[in-house]
């Protein structure tokens, strides 16, 4: 055998003294903790003022024991020590719930069934005493409730009977109430309508629709005229005419009818014998063109206007004005201008503006920008137009009685018709005269007067006629008068059309 090395010796030496100075200590101090005499105590009793004692003194010992095992080094035989306090501590738990649970089962099978017992024999007692009671108190006061019931019974047919009357009373009241209410309410209708009117008189005429805008404006000019203000019907008449040519730029009537209908109810609003003029002299159409020009020249006049071109004004009031009717432009006082138109013979016919100021003349000039006296001068150029025309006519038909027997009305037309073409007229403006009198030559002898006339207007509002110079303008309306020679004046029927 292999001798050991000197390290082996002293380690096993070392350890053999270490493992009995181990367990030396652990029996020194083991002795101690058995000492009956040894006291233990609570961890929350920090002045050891209370020893414990009997299982709470077992439990805490063999938790010491288990400290000082693992202390030196007997880990297992320390576990084994907390094992068994907390085995005996569990076992200590279970006895305890034995002995309530046997306590608990001795007073249910002894204490409480002897009270259950007693208790029952009392209600048993209880109750025989109440019937004993209610049978007396049944035979004592039968008599007395049989005459309060039938007291009972009395008062509560007064009660109803009472309630009757009430209720008679209250339908009385409630009509009353009802008739006061229904007065009421016919006093806040009224003052609704007031409100109403309030509002709508506080609205501007084109905030509302075409019907209410009307009876409005009637409203508004009535008021005016009774207090007698010149510029409430003047500011009346702008925001009206401005109103109507909102609607019509913004194509708001479906139809001309519509559109010359609405306007003469304005001008009736303001001039009533102007409107049965316009209503009884016109056609629809002629009314809806004359807007409609009137448009076109409160369109020209305010960009003239707004560019301060006096002399551009007076040069498109010149040329509107035709051949027939001149103008003035004079400037005077201080910075004033008159403004005139004049006839044939130089006569003034009427005097457009005549202010001695600049201040005045700005005034007066924005006066002519409005629709109303746009319509109004439209209307002065129609009727210029329409005399024109009628003279035309009339010497048209002296002229026809020198035309030839073998020359046909149709032949005169078609060589008019050439003619013009050598003055320069396009193939496009020709054949919109030719057409115009083609739809009224192929009716025969029904054509009117106003049937020619409203043919005329149509071919003038053509865009063959508009886009035309002055001179092919004048050509195509000489040709077309040309195409019914037998035409009169008065409007009678025509009495044949080629």
């Amino acid at each position: 055998m292999a001798r050991k090395s000197g390290w082996q010796q002293f380690a096993d030496n070392f350890n053999s003294v270490y493992g009995t100075f181990k367990k030396l200590g652990k029996d020194i101090e083991s002795g101690k903790l058995m000492d009956e005499d040894y006291e233990f105590y609570s961890p929350d009793d920090t002045e050891k003022a209370n020893p414990l004692t009997g299982l709470d003194r077992d439990r805490a010992q063999m938790r010491a024991l288990a400290d000082i095992y693992t202390k030196y080094g007997d880990a297992e035989g320390g576990l084994k020590l907390r094992t068994q306090a907390a085995q005996s501590e569990q076992a200590e738990r279970d006895n305890e719930l034995q002995r309530q649970i046997f306590n608990n089962q001795v007073n249910i099978q002894g204490s409480i069934a002897e009270a259950l017992a007693r208790a029952n024999v009392g209600n048993v007692n209880s109750r025989t005493g109440l019937n004993n009671a209610n049978s007396n108190r049944v035979n004592t006061l039968l008599p007395t409730e049989l005459q309060y019931n039938n007291l009972r019974n009395a008062g509560l047919q007064t009660d109803n009977a009472l309630k009757g009357l009430d209720l008679q009373l209250g339908q009385a009241v409630q009509d009353d109430r009802i008739d006061a209410a229904k007065s009421g309410y016919t006093a806040q209708i009224a003052q609704d309508d007031v409100t109403r009117d309030t509002a709508i008189s506080s609205l501007a005429l084109g905030d509302l629709d075409f019907e209410a805008r009307q009876a409005e404006l009637i409203r508004r000019v009535a008021v005016a005229n009774q207090e007698g203000s010149a510029a409430d019907l003047q500011n009346l008449q702008n925001e009206a005419f401005l109103s109507y040519a909102n609607d019509y730029q913004a194509g708001k009537f479906k139809t001309g009818e519509d559109a010359s209908d609405a306007f003469v109810s304005i001008v009736g609003a303001f001039d009533p014998q102007r409107a049965a003029k316009l209503a009884n002299d016109y056609s629809s159409e002629q009314i809806a063109a004359i807007a409609n020009d009137g448009l076109k020249i409160q369109g020209e006049v305010q960009r003239l206007v707004q560019d301060g071109d006096i002399e551009g004004l007076t040069a498109y009031f010149d040329e509107r004005n035709g051949k027939d009717i001149g103008i003035i432009f004079q400037p005077q006082g201080d910075g004033g201008f008159l403004i005139q138109e004049t006839g044939k013979d130089g006569q003034v016919v009427n005097t457009l503006l005549n202010t001695a100021t600049r201040a005045e003349f700005n005034e007066g000039v924005q006066a002519l920008t409005t629709f109303g006296n746009a319509a109004s001068y439209a209307q002065t150029l129609f009727d210029r137009e329409n005399k024109t025309r009628q003279t035309d006519i009339s010497d048209f038909n002296a002229n026809t009685q020198r035309l030839s027997a073998e020359a046909t009305e149709r032949n005169v037309s078609s060589n008019v018709l050439r003619n013009m073409k050598l003055n320069d007229l396009t193939d496009a403006q020709i054949e919109k005269v030719e057409a115009e009198a083609a739809a009224l030559t192929s009716k025969g002898s029904g054509v009117t007067q106003k049937d020619i006339e409203a043919a005329f207007l149509k071919m003038k509002t053509s865009e063959a006629y508009l886009l035309a110079e002055s001179d092919q303008k004048q050509s195509m309306e000489d040709a077309f008068w040309l195409s019914f020679p037998n035409a009169t004046r008065n409007g009678l029927i025509v009495t044949k059309v080629k």
